[in-house]
C-alpha cells in the first residue's frame, strides 16, 4: 500500500479547480471515456480520499470566514446578497487561510498516476496539470 504527501492547496485545486469553478481535474476526469482501468482506479482513489480531507477544509474556511466576517448588531456574522460572509480584515483572513492551504496531508492507500497509465486517454493540457501531485512522469518520479 502506497501513500501519498500532498498540501491542503493542492486537494483543493485537484477537487475545486484553479478557476474556483467548483469542478477540479480528480471529478473532471472521473467519467472520462477511454481512460485505463488502472488510472482510473488510481484517481477513484485519490477523489475519494480527497473529498473526505476537503469536507474537513471546508469546515476550517468556514470558521475563519466567521471569525474574521463583519458582524451585525447581533454580532452575528454579515452575508452578501449572494449569501457570502463579508470579510473585515481581507488580509489577515487571507493569511490564514494561506497557513491553512500550506498544511500538508497524507493520503494512505493513494498513489500517483503516470503518464504511461493514462494511455491514450484524451485528457486536456489542463487537466492534466490539474492533476498536479496526483500526476507524475513516470513511475521512478
Amino acid at each position: 500500500m502506497t501513500d501519498l504527501l500532498v498540501t491542503n492547496n493542492d486537494l483543493w485545486l485537484a477537487i475545486s479547480g484553479k478557476n474556483s469553478d467548483g469542478k477540479g481535474a480528480l471529478l473532471m476526469l472521473q467519467d472520462r471515456v477511454g481512460l485505463p482501468n488502472v488510472a482510473s482506479y488510481a484517481l477513484l482513489k485519490a477523489k475519494r480520499k480527497a473529498l473526505a480531507e476537503i469536507e474537513d477544509l471546508e469546515k476550517t474556511r468556514l470558521k475563519l470566514c466567521i471569525q474574521f466576517a463583519i458582524k451585525d448588531e447581533a454580532n452575528e456574522p454579515k452575508l452578501t446578497p449572494e449569501g457570502r460572509y463579508e470579510i473585515a480584515e481581507v488580509e489577515a483572513f487571507n493569511a490564514e487561510w494561506a497557513k491553512v492551504l500550506a498544511e500538508e496531508v497524507t493520503l494512505t492507500g493513494v498513489r500517483a498516476v503516470t503518464l504511461a497509465e493514462l494511455g491514450d486517454a484524451k485528457i486536456t493540457p489542463d487537466e492534466l496539470e490539474g492533476l498536479g501531485v496526483f500526476l507524475v512522469e513516470n513511475s521512478d518520479a
